[in-house]
């Protein structure tokens, strides 16, 4: 069994990366994932083991497991918690940049952030909607939530 955390790779709008790639260097660069994992490590753990006996009863019913079946509450909860984690700017706190990388981001202090045009939202646009948009600057905004693409394609698994 082992658990995954990543992303969903499509595009960004705004860049040629793709939420692969800028994944990999945010965690490179920040240990985004890693800090995630280390500081929900128990909740995680506790989570699978619920699921677990979950899927040991109904294995002893005669129900048919799968790890997806199973683990599906434990992946759920993951992905919602990442996304939680960067929205609610918890991995400022725990996040490891190297240097000369630092959280607060830059960006985020700046206020810089990237908009879709009106009727294409980060969900949308990872469903395969299609849409212009455009950089501006606000007020500071959490680290790591540039256009909202990448927090919409986290993802929390366990196979």
């Amino acid at each position: 069994m082992k658990l995954h955390l990543g992303v969903v790779d499509v595009p960004e709008p705004y860049d040629s990366k793709t939420t692969g790639q800028v994944g990999k260097e945010l965690e490179e660069h920040y240990k985004l994932f890693s800090s995630f994992y280390d500081f929900k490590k128990e909740e995680i753990g506790n989570k699978i083991a619920e699921d677990a006996a979950i899927g040991i009863a109904r294995l002893l019913k005669g129900e048919s497991v799968t790890a997806g079946n199973v683990f599906g509450p434990t992946s759920t909860f993951v992905t919602k918690a990442m996304q939680h984690f960067i929205t609610s700017k918890e991995a400022e706190t725990y996040a490891r940049p190297t240097p000369p990388y630092t959280v607060p981001t830059l960006a985020a202090q700046a206020g810089l952030s990237y908009r879709f045009n009106k009727g294409v939202t980060a969900r949308r646009y990872l469903k395969g909607a299609k849409g212009a948009g455009r950089e501006v600057q606000g007020s500071a905004r959490p680290s790591f939530l540039y256009s909202g693409v990448l927090e919409a394609s986290l993802l929390g698994w366990i196979d």
